[in-house]
């Protein structure tokens, strides 16, 4: 499962689990896929870093970052998970669909 299936995968289960939650997490696109798109992208305020996913529950904003097993947070999102973390936002690293579920139950109180 390449990174981008599990993204799908988690928001699609996350549209069809809880409904009246819709639109309270979105994906963050972040990767540009060409030059010319990325220049784009950073003209329109895109920036690296950045998590994969922002949600908005009723305990505030989470942030969270999406990784196969293996794989490592760069820099510039190591940073970004710093500053909203000292901001009083929540951030979350997920290795799989199954983390991405427990995650969102845990935030939302339910199994």
């Amino acid at each position: 499962m390449t990174e981008e299936q599990l993204q799908c995968k988690c928001f699609q289960w996350h549209w069809n689990e809880y409904p009246n939650e819709r639109r309270m997490l979105w994906h963050n696109n972040n990767n540009a896929s060409s030059a010319l798109q990325g220049a784009k992208n950073k003209a329109r305020g895109v920036v690296a870093g950045v998590a994969d996913f922002t949600l908005v529950t009723d305990g505030g904003v989470v942030f969270i970052e999406l990784k196969l097993p293996g794989e490592r947070q760069k820099p510039e999102q190591q940073n970004f998970e710093v500053k909203v973390l000292m901001k009083g936002a929540k951030y979350y690293i997920v290795y799989s669909f199954e983390e991405f579920k427990t995650l969102i139950q845990k935030l939302y109180g339910s199994n």
